[in-house]
């Protein structure tokens, strides 16, 4: 007679055993870096080499209107100092001095718009590096979680496992075998008949069927899905 009781026991261990391991993998598959983190980095640092980019040349830019105003400030000054006598030279002193101003004057506006342009992109890095600080946390906060939800699965499974090994070291070898050869294709090896229909595959048995179930002497399987059933 095939332990069926002892079976059915060991296939509700192994069935518990397999959605604890199935929510582990789940968890395995969840942790670690988060998959954003690489291009967020990237990005970031794209950003900072386009601020020293940017900083770069408005550096340049107001180095360049500072030579200029010096400049300015020493022909402005040769109007004054007595160094210029006569009326012609004198013309041409102030209308190279008005010509300085204007350039001056055109170099202002690019070197503006650089440093805006250097305000805006300082802001926008400010912002990525304040995002991923907010998102590593929250990341980090949820692995946490995660790992704690693993560790408690890993000790249910540890029980189950024990359980397993209790259950198959009080059923016969030769029923075992039965059972593992089930296994191999099916998670649910055994299914209970309720009503003379298939527990596993909810489809009705033959009378045939229900009679061999009833007496217990052997394994009786479902004809159509070929899970072993017994009748409680």
């Amino acid at each position: 007679m095939i332990a069926l009781g002892d079976l059915v026991e060991l296939n509700e261990a192994d069935l518990r055993l397999d959605r604890v391991k199935h929510l582990i993998d789940d968890i395995d598959d969840e942790l670690g870096d988060a998959p954003w983190l690489e291009a967020l980095q990237t990005e970031i640092e794209e950003q900072k080499t386009l601020v020293d980019e940017i900083a770069t040349r408005r550096a340049s830019a107001e180095s360049d209107l500072d030579d200029r105003r010096q400049k300015i400030e020493t022909e402005d000054g040769k109007l004054y100092d007595g160094s210029i006598t006569e009326s012609r030279e004198l013309r041409n002193q102030q209308e190279a001095v008005y010509a300085l101003r204007r350039g001056v004057k055109e170099a202002e506006e690019p070197a503006l718009a650089l440093m805006e342009a250097e305000e805006l992109q300082r802001e926008a890095s400010t912002y990525l590096t304040t995002l991923l600080t907010e998102a590593q946390k929250s990341w980090d906060t949820a692995q946490a979680a995660l790992k704690s939800d693993r560790a408690t699965l890993a000790k249910e499974a540890a029980s189950l496992e024990t359980d397993v090994t209790t259950w198959r070291g009080e059923i016969a070898a030769a029923d075992l075998a039965i059972y593992d050869k089930q296994r191999l294709t099916r998670p649910l090896a055994i299914a209970a008949v309720a009503g003379g229909v298939c527990g596993a595959c909810r489809l009705a048995l033959p009378t045939t069927i229900l009679t061999r179930a009833r007496r217990v002497t052997e394994p009786v399987f479902c004809p159509t899905c070929a899970c072993i059933v017994y009748v409680p």
